[in-house]
């Protein structure tokens, strides 16, 4: 049997030699396939997927502050409007603010009263009222007429309104700077120039704080 084996290949070098080499090839493959079936058992681990920070905030809306209200006067912008621009004829415009607020200016028409109204704040309510009269002691009695419509427009609740305009117009004229305060509404009077002119100008502010 073994001559019979040697036999056939003495007489067929070259077909054994290819019958060996495919036997070789087979055997390669077979080896490198059982060594990757057996590395991918032993490595395959569960998979974890791992958002970033970064890309969490953007798919998530981060909670924006609201902004804190300014407090109000508990006054409407209408009761100023119907009281200088319908029944005094000032001419009233809305001039808002750099920083966005609703603010409108009221003008004095031409007469014996120059003077201006400046009330900001939001239409139901506003969160200050400013008025200037210019040369108030040329024209008193009307300077205070205007004035105690003005502080009776702000700050309506307040009785003594009137009498305080009247107790501080003189004082301020003097050079102090009267202060009051009603509910949460502050009053300021103030005595001053105004203008490249040098006007002199008497102002009552009234803001809510």
């Amino acid at each position: 049997m073994a001559n019979r084996f040697h036999s056939s290949i003495d007489r067929h070098p070259v077909r054994w030699s290819f019958l060996i080499i495919g036997c070789i090839l087979l055997l390669t493959v077979a080896y490198v396939s059982v060594s990757r079936l057996i590395s991918d058992d032993v490595t395959d681990e569960p998979k974890t997927t791992v958002v970033s920070s970064e890309t969490r905030s953007l798919d998530t809306p981060r909670p924006t502050a609201t902004p804190t209200p300014l407090p109000g006067l508990d006054v409407t912008r209408a009761s100023f409007l119907s009281m200088y621009e319908d029944d005094l004829g000032f001419d009233c415009q809305s001039a808002p603010l750099n920083d966005g607020r609703e603010r409108v200016i009221c003008e004095s028409p031409h007469g014996n009263l120059d003077a201006l109204v400046e009330v900001i704040g939001p239409e139901n309510n506003i969160t200050s009222a400013h008025t200037i009269v210019i040369d108030p002691q040329k024209v008193v009695f009307t300077s205070f007429f205007h004035l105690r419509i003005f502080i009776q427009l702000a700050v309506p609740e307040w009785e003594g309104g009137t009498d305080w305009i009247a107790d501080n117009m003189q004082s301020a004229i003097d050079g102090d700077e009267p202060r009051a305060r009603h509910g949460n509404a502050s009053i300021e009077m103030d005595w001053g120039n105004f203008g490249i002119g040098a006007s002199e100008k008497l102002s009552v502010n009234v803001s809510a704080n």
